[in-house]
């Protein structure tokens, strides 16, 4: 069953990243995310081609919830992102708990507490 994200649609690629980092692309996005650190070109397209899109699905996917009202509308859908982000991209750089269904549903929860 896939994971419902976020105002129940299913989950865009972009939050589906936590169940592919868990397949093996996580030490190939670990080692991309350590080369961002020391080379500022590599970090821009990073950011550009990779980062932006998935950040661009997910806010998407956050305004259509804003409109049906299961976030404020005013809610700061950056920072929302961020927060969706942020404890995915922790656990993969610090492997010390599972990228899962759990995990994504526990941060799901949190943002639609807002």
């Amino acid at each position: 069953m896939p994971t419902q994200i976020i105002v129940g649609e299913k989950s865009p690629d972009g939050i589906r990243d936590a169940a592919i980092l868990t397949l093996g692309a996580g030490k190939i996005m670990r080692s991309l995310m350590a080369e961002a650190q020391f080379d500022d070109g590599f970090a821009r397209i990073f950011r550009e081609r990779f980062i932006s899109s998935r950040r661009e699905t997910l806010i998407a996917l956050l305004q259509r919830g804003a409109a049906r009202g299961e976030l404020p509308k005013d809610a700061d859908l950056e920072l929302l992102a961020d927060l969706c982000y942020g404890p995915i991209w922790y656990r993969l750089l610090n492997g010390h708990a599972p990228l899962d269904e759990p995990f994504v549903q526990a941060i799901t929860a949190r943002i639609l507490r807002n």
